[in-house]
């Protein structure tokens, strides 16, 4: 499992994003994350080698609202071609 990490985020503020394509860079989360504010930090969790698989992203965001806000807006989007999944991060 190849992991891109700066940083542990904090679980308060926190949101797990998965089902992402599994090519997706830290650029592509932070663009998709813009209207919810600055992302603190990510972590990339990618399983497997292929895109079928997606992979996971864990990210930091300015306050607990933003990152309600971002759970109750992007769960179940049709996002980069394909159904995410949001939640808090814990």
């Amino acid at each position: 499992m190849a992991r891109l990490d700066f940083g542990a985020p904090n679980p308060l503020t926190s949101v797990e994003i998965d089902n992402l394509p599994w090519n997706i860079d830290q650029s592509a989360v932070k663009e998709l994350l813009e209207d919810y504010g600055p992302v603190a930090k990510l972590t990339i969790k990618r399983v497997g080698t292929s895109s079928e698989t997606g992979c996971t992203v864990v990210v930091e965001l300015p306050s607990r609202e933003k990152m309600q806000r971002a759970c109750d807006e992007l769960d179940l989007a049709s996002k980069l071609g394909r159904t995410i999944r949001v939640q808090q991060a814990g």
